[in-house]
């Protein structure tokens, strides 16, 4: 018999609807090695049930408050009569105080997923929602994060591995070869780097979320982008003639 086949036989049968009780080393220092892996096993197994359990759960609240707006017509959810029955539905779950907002939230955001699934773009936009869902944004946030981390790091080791302009010691061809190809290879990555972080600029954002004081500063910061951008490809086209 496998390990794996000696847990799953040994795994004690733990209480399902219900906290499970905390466990205490004492009473569990009487148990076989393969005992205790079953029963590390049977807890871990509950936690990922437990688990789907929640995210299923809130899918539901999240269900019923829809519902809920439908009902009371108010799509949005902004009316203080449909804010306080939600609040009244929340208080008698008695939802320890820990946990309340963290419930809430992940309310929130399935509400956000499932309303752009019932609704036409047109009806979100009168609603002033984004068509965009909370778990598209959340992707494309993680996007924007890593192409901007990507960026900050290859211009910190560009500037790193830059060669210094003066050496007591005159370096290798060899050496002086190898800065050069890092060097090269940098200026093409920052470019990449620098183009993948624009790619990550959200036109529906700009459009339906900014100030007019923001959407100014970013144009501001694109037409200086654009400015340097201009100079270096005039330079890189006269490299190209010899000139």
């Amino acid at each position: 018999m496998s390990a794996v086949e000696r847990s799953r036989k040994a795994a004690p049968a733990l209480p399902t609807g219900a906290p499970a009780p905390e466990l205490d080393i004492r009473d569990i220092s009487h148990e076989t090695v393969d005992a205790l892996v079953a029963r590390g096993t049977a807890y871990s197994r509950e936690y990922v049930r437990v688990q789907d359990s929640a995210t299923t759960l809130k899918k539901n609240v999240a269900v019923v408050c829809l519902a809920l707006r439908r009902q009371m017509g108010d799509l949005a959810g902004d009316s203080y009569e449909y804010r306080r029955r939600v609040s009244d539905m929340y208080e008698a779950a008695n939802i320890p105080d820990d946990l309340k907002e963290s419930i809430r939230s992940g309310v929130r955001y399935h509400i956000g997923n499932l309303m752009r699934d019932v609704y036409t773009p047109d009806e979100l936009a009168s609603l002033h929602l984004l068509k965009s869902k909370p778990v598209d944004r959340m992707r494309e946030q993680a996007t924007r994060t890593r192409a901007l981390v990507t960026a900050i790091q290859v211009q910190e080791t560009s500037r790193k591995k830059k060669p210094p302009r003066a050496v007591e010691a005159k370096p290798s061809a060899a050496s002086e070869k190898g800065l050069a190809v890092k060097a090269t290879a940098d200026q093409l990555r920052l470019a990449e780097a620098a183009r993948r972080v624009v790619d990550q600029v959200d036109e529906e954002v700009v459009r339906d979320s900014m100030t007019p004081g923001q959407r100014q500063k970013l144009d501001d910061n694109l037409a200086a982008m654009e400015s340097r951008i201009r100079s270096l490809r005039r330079k890189l086209k006269r490299m190209g003639d010899g000139t």
